[in-house]
């Protein structure tokens, strides 16, 4: 299933997916995995509508990850 993080009002509220932060904007697909019981957790199950939409089309993620400069950190 390929979803979208939705923009928000509050410019903290973001999600993880994949051991990765996403940022609105960002598009990416979730899959069927197990958990720790061996059990399958399916794409639909793992959509979550406080910070994700439903993306139609399958296409191009729209932009790259944020690279920091480690210099400003």
């Amino acid at each position: 299933m390929r979803v979208r993080v939705k923009e928000t009002q509050v410019e903290s509220f973001y999600g993880f997916y994949g051991q990765e932060r996403r940022y609105p904007g960002d598009v990416f697909d979730l899959v069927a995995k197990k958990d720790r019981n061996g059990e399958t957790v399916t794409a639909e199950s793992q959509f979550s509508k406080k910070w994700m939409e439903k993306v139609n089309k399958p296409g191009p993620r729209p932009k790259e990850p944020v690279k920091l400069d480690p210099s400003l950190i």
